[in-house]
């Protein structure tokens, strides 16, 4: 099950935009400048696949478009605004779902083939472009409504100038609530910092699930003719210990700030009224840090990384959607170069969607994965593939791909102006010794800025 389309029309920036995506591709990056809509386009896409699952309109998908439920009004709202997605199923099966101020309509292929598409597409008139689209709209087979319910969703939002993830909030965590989990675990997730609790229950519910799978294993008859330490090791190679595959994916963030994942010391609840109890330390010191202590960057960096993990943890993922939005959000760029990788690793069968604006992240992904998000004269939005290859300088993608004039700052201009203007004055000096000085400052500043200089006569 795969995005292969958005469609927006008269919708906020968007006046009339269709984004094709191809349905082999697993993963896309939104890039553009501030206001194109990036993060509004994760939202959408997010609260579409989770009202999918669910079968609902959600109000927030309704506030999108400017609905007021305070005060109930439509009065402002453009009625011929339309938000659409286009999913690929495994079936071999497409569906158009299509929101407004008000509905949610579902179509099939048939109807994007035919000319009511164009007809609606081009529609000026809110009352044609509704009953055009309504007169299509189809109710669900069960079988359908199956093909389009996701095995999970998951949505994290940029938070940068959000309240900071504190020990109290994981601390209020506790195996009662954990437990819960056993009786409803449900497909959509939001990876925010005020949800960290949920994290922190997550990871005990995984911890109390090995101790029920073990005391099962150990009353089966398959173990009977075993020791106890013969069983236990044939039950840990099939049932990995949550909170060591953990530390292997947050050690790989930690160690680079000389920190590690101390599970090996963690303190299981026992009590219902009992947190789990495991900590950040120093590398070869015995000295803890509380999770508040860490930079904001990493702090944020690993507990994203380890709640979509955990969600996957243990699980076969037929249908996934992951919605990231800033991953680079802090992170100095030795912890950037890698990012896609890494959360492509805690995930499987997922189709992720990233908004950025790190050209180092962005160069991550192939140009037929970026989507690039540009305001036309008149203040729309309008959208291009990327044109630099994978793996590509991010300077070139700073240049080709947002569209930078320039990578230097007003001093580096001024140093460039005054570069050029030596050029010219070295060619024309007559003056040994006045010549003799203007190389020295020439090859000073094309040392010190790197600019490339061709050889002058001296």
């Amino acid at each position: 099950m795969k995005i292969t389309g958005l469609y927006f029309k008269n919708f906020n920036q968007f006046r009339n935009v269709q984004i094709s995506l191809d349905k082999d591709i697993s993963k896309f990056c939104l890039i553009g400048q501030n206001g194109t809509g990036k993060s509004t386009i994760l939202k959408l896409l997010s609260l579409s696949i989770r009202d999918l699952e669910q079968n609902t309109y959600s109000n927030e998908m309704h506030e999108l478009f400017g609905v007021d439920y305070q005060k109930m009004s439509t009065d402002s709202i453009d009625k011929n605004s339309f938000f659409g997605i286009r999913i690929y199923t495994e079936e071999d099966k497409t569906f158009f779902i299509f929101y407004d101020y008000l509905d949610r309509l579902i179509l099939t292929d048939d109807f994007f083939k035919s000319e009511r598409w164009s007809d609606f597409w081009n529609s000026s008139s809110a009352n044609d472009s509704k009953n055009i689209i309504a007169s299509h709209h189809i109710d669900l087979t069960i079988s359908q409504m199956i093909s389009l319910k996701a095995d999970i969703v998951s949505y994290s939002a940029n938070e940068t100038s959000s309240p900071l993830i504190t020990d109290d909030k994981i601390k209020s965590s506790n195996l009662n609530d954990a437990l819960q989990i056993f009786n409803h675990n449900p497909v959509y997730h939001e990876i925010k910092q005020s949800t960290v609790t949920n994290f922190w229950n997550f990871l005990i519910y995984l911890v109390k699930k090995k101790e029920s799978k073990y005391q099962d294993f150990m009353n089966s008859p398959e173990i009977e003719n075993l020791s106890v330490k013969d069983a236990k090791i044939k039950f840990d190679k099939s049932n990995p210990d949550i909170l060591s595959e953990l530390s292997i994916h947050w050690d790989k963030i930690l160690t680079k700030a000389n920190l590690e994942f101390d599970f090996q010391h963690a303190k299981i609840p026992v009590q219902l009224s009992e947190n789990l109890e495991v900590y950040i330390k120093i590398i070869n010191s015995r000295k803890k840090l509380k999770y508040s202590e860490l930079s904001s960057g990493i702090m944020n960096y690993i507990f994203r990384i380890g709640h979509i993990f955990i969600l996957y943890f243990d699980r076969f993922i037929k249908k996934g959607f992951l919605f990231i939005d800033e991953p680079e959000s802090n992170l100095s760029p030795d912890f950037v170069y890698d990012i896609v990788d890494y959360y492509k690793s805690v995930t499987h069968n997922t189709q992720i969607f990233m908004a950025t604006h790190s050209p180092i992240v962005a160069a991550q992904f192939k140009p037929e994965e970026r989507i690039i998000l540009e305001f036309n004269d008149d203040g729309s939005v309008s959208w291009r593939s990327g044109i630099s290859p994978e793996g590509d300088d991010p300077n070139d993608l700073l240049l080709r791909d947002f569209h930078v004039r320039h990578l230097y700052g007003a001093k580096g201009i001024e140093q460039w102006s005054r570069f050029m203007e030596l050029r010219k004055q070295i060619k024309i000096s007559t003056d040994p010794d006045e010549k003799q000085l203007l190389l020295k400052e020439y090859a000073q500043i094309g040392n010190a800025y790197n600019f490339s200089s061709e050889k002058l006569d001296s």
